[in-house]
């Protein structure tokens, strides 16, 4: 559609506008911001009916709501391509180095794991924005190696001095690489599902 012109629309001259000038023109309005190629901006807006939005909304102040607002619809649109779910595995025999986890599909500002090796005794829970890294690990067969960790997102043990750990260096385009630290001799498979957020 053209860019509107101010001959679209029905002016004020010497004759007051009437109800269905008015609505003339709004349909107009609507018209041109209806076809998807115009920017529309609104500093207020008040309506006893229905609103929908069938593409994305951005809300740059507060938004009131003193009806029903569908979460399930509202917030698919909201959060869709905003987190992601999935799991990677790690041979915990590896020495330390690095491993990059992608097919997210976005950068990441924060990612929560959950992870074991093997048994529910060996289990480690955590976040980590690539700065700030934190996990929880439990080893129940010795309760002395139940730790807090402030600086690993993930962090499992094998036997007292043998454990496997790692947290974020970068969060990259498509996913977040880690970095990985070995002490000790430890063994088995790492598995680790993650929740990667925008």
């Amino acid at each position: 559609m053209a860019v509107p012109q101010l001959t679209d629309f029905i002016l004020y001259t010497a004759t007051p506008l009437t109800n269905t000038d008015y609505a003339f023109n709004w349909a107009e309005v609507v018209k041109y911001v209806g076809d998807g190629t115009f920017d529309f901006t609104i500093n207020s807006l008040t309506t006893t009916n229905d609103v929908t939005v069938n593409g994305d909304a951005t809300v740059a102040g507060t938004l009131g709501v003193t009806g029903a607002l569908t979460a399930a619809s509202f917030l698919s649109g909201a959060l869709t391509g905003h987190f992601k779910i999935g799991t990677f595995t790690r041979n915990i025999s590896t020495a330390s180095g690095t491993q990059a986890i992608t097919g997210i599909g976005f950068v990441p500002t924060i990612v929560l794991f959950m992870g074991g090796r093997g048994q529910l005794q060996r289990a480690s829970i955590g976040f980590d924005d690539a700065t700030t890294a934190y996990s929880f690990n439990a080893y129940v067969l010795d309760n002395t190696v139940d730790t807090f960790n402030n600086t690993q997102s993930l962090h499992v043990f094998t036997g007292l001095s043998d454990s496997y750990g790692g947290k974020i260096n970068s969060m990259d385009a498509d996913g977040f690489t880690i970095g990985w630290t070995k002490a000790g001799s430890p063994t088995g498979t790492l598995t680790a599902m993650y929740l990667a957020i925008r």
